[in-house]
């Protein structure tokens, strides 16, 4: 069973992509013009490195505009960033608020994200436990 929601938890933060993506120069322009889905697909580009160099701090950027407006899907994602450490310094307690902002912003992610640490029966600081 830990098995299998660890495998969920990873798939969730690689592989879910922006609904947004354009050319690198449509998601630039949309993302600095303050189109919320665009800078989630651009801090998706930074974040794997397609099309553009490998940089998660720049992704935890982008990532953070979204999310200070409000988008659940980049609260999400940064939220993973803060689980992770990966592009900013790791504070899961960071993370967690931002996962229950997504949640009660109806981000079924991160509704099941947090439902997953309540089996796992530890509410906070998960990703050291995996």
């Amino acid at each position: 069973m830990k098995k299998i929601l660890t495998v969920l938890m990873i798939a969730s933060f690689v592989l879910i992509n922006s609904v947004f993506a354009g050319t690198l120069q449509e998601d630039l322009r949309a993302a600095q013009a303050g189109n919320l889905k665009a800078q989630v697909a651009l801090g998706d580009r930074f974040l794997r490195g397609s099309g553009v160099k490998k940089n998660p701090a720049s992704a935890a950027h982008w990532y953070k505009k979204a999310a200070d407006k409000g988008l659940p899907e980049a609260q999400f994602k940064l939220g993973e960033l803060y689980d992770t450490g990966i592009g900013v310094n790791r504070d899961t307690d960071e993370a967690e608020k931002l996962y229950k902002k997504a949640a009660d912003g109806g981000y079924e992610l991160a509704k099941a994200k947090l439902e997953t640490y309540k089996l796992l029966e530890d509410d906070r600081h998960r990703v050291k436990k995996l």
